[in-house]
């Protein structure tokens, strides 16, 4: 005998319907996951591409800057300046040059014999209230 589908309850044959629509979800949802993590490494590959550029050309403008700087401190290149400034700079006397020894290896200074502490040392401890 054939069974009655009008005997049938909903749930079984809608049962299908509902995995297949839970199944496109899924995957429908995975595809757009991947898709937007995907996107996201290219926005941080260019991000550090950009960023990598930019460092290199800042340490290149600073070889650059340090060259310059160092150019500019040559003795020569200050007396130019000096020159150029029309300042009377000249070298100093020898009597007005004051040369300090290097101290000794392992020279610890002296230590304060004053203390400058003004706190007043207590001899004992405040009584106790009960």
């Amino acid at each position: 005998m054939k069974k009655n589908r009008k005997s049938q309850s909903a749930a079984l044959w809608m049962a299908p319907a509902i995995k297949a629509l839970f199944l496109c979800l899924f995957f429908g949802g995975a595809a757009v996951g991947y898709v937007w993590q995907q996107r996201k490494l290219h926005d941080l590959d260019v991000l550090q591409r950009t960023l990598e550029a930019r460092l290199e050309l800042l340490k290149r403008d600073n070889r650059v800057a340090m060259g310059q700087l160092a150019d500019l401190q040559l003795p020569y290149r200050l007396q130019e300046r000096v020159r150029q400034m029309r300042i009377n700079l000249a070298p100093a006397v020898a009597a007005q040059l004051v040369r300090l020894p290097e101290p000794a290896f392992g020279f610890s200074p002296p230590a304060l014999s004053v203390s400058f502490d003004t706190r007043r040392e207590t001899a004992s401890a405040p009584p106790r209230i009960d």
